[in-house]
């Protein structure tokens, strides 16, 4: 029987095996190019300020919604760079 690359099948462990090793290696890789961006001090620099223009160490209360909702949206992509930091 012919099976068509494109197709995942979750109830197939070798499928499954082989999407957890390909998500495992990409997070490996961008884990390691993190670090070599920390690494050097104008990649520490430059992520510290795209910490700040996050907000990620501010709060996001405005009195408009919409204005209130972009803050967040920002410090969330923050805060997610903050959290693989210190992975």
């Amino acid at each position: 029987m012919s099976r068509n690359k494109d197709k995942y099948d979750a109830g197939d462990q070798g499928d499954v095996q082989r999407r957890k090793t390909k998500a495992e290696l990409e997070y490996e890789r961008q884990q390691e190019e993190l670090r070599t961006l920390l690494s050097t001090p104008g990649g520490r620099y430059y992520v510290w300020k795209v910490l700040k223009r996050c907000r990620v160490f501010h709060t996001v209360s405005d009195q408009d919604p919409v204005a209130m909702a972009l803050k967040s949206g920002g410090r969330d992509i923050g805060l997610q760079l903050l959290s693989e930091i210190f992975e």
